[in-house]
């Protein structure tokens, strides 16, 4: 389970030479809260002489820590008899960033959500609802008030459809052309403008 060669490329990214590297030399590279998991994946595909892979961080020669994700094939000599591992590693630190700034895109969306929902609620029961309560308590006094009546059903009729503009408005604040017209991204584009 000692590693006995490494690549150009491999000793160019971490900086050192291929005597510090040897046999478990390379696994001082690995960043510490890495350490234990990649060396107990490297240690049970070994064992069980099955491929493995592993992802960790790994010190690049200017310092910086790279996520690498490593690839262990065991392979047999000419006589078929186990051999040991040949890895390959790739640098796959903007697939990582890439992936953390889609879980932090999809916080802040779920969070925008959740902020739109309750700015609706209180749309519809600071405009819809009070509109339409108004308007129950108007055909409520209009039932009882004959003298009235004709006034307090019409002011209903403007109620109601001032309740119908706001909740139109509403809708298309909700479900807006542009989106549909120019896709997602340009059309939230042009409502943040707008």
């Amino acid at each position: 389970m000692k590693c006995n060669w490494f690549n150009d490329t491999w000793l160019s990214f971490t900086g050192r030479k291929l005597e510090q590297e040897l046999g478990d030399g390379w696994t001082e590279g690995i960043h510490p809260e890495d350490r234990s998991r990649c060396l107990s994946t490297y240690s049970d595909g070994f064992k069980a002489r099955k491929p493995f892979f592993v992802e960790y961080r790994l010190r690049r020669s200017d310092g910086e820590w790279r996520w690498m994700a490593d690839y262990g094939m065991p392979f047999d000599d000419l006589d078929g008899q186990f051999a040991g591992y040949i890895s390959y590693c790739f640098d796959i630190t903007e697939r990582i960033q890439a992936e953390e700034r889609v879980r932090e895109m999809a916080t802040e969306l779920s969070l925008t959500e959740e902020r739109e929902r309750r700015r609706l609620a209180e749309n519809l029961h600071d405009d819809v609802c009070q509109i339409l309560a108004l308007v129950q308590i108007k055909l409520s006094v209009a039932r009882q008030d004959e003298e009235h009546r004709r006034e307090l059903m019409s002011e209903s009729e403007r109620l109601i459809d001032r309740a119908n503009r706001a909740l139109r408005s509403l809708m298309i604040r909700m479900s807006h052309p542009a989106i549909y017209e120019l896709g997602f991204s340009a059309g939230a584009e042009w409502l943040i403008e707008d």
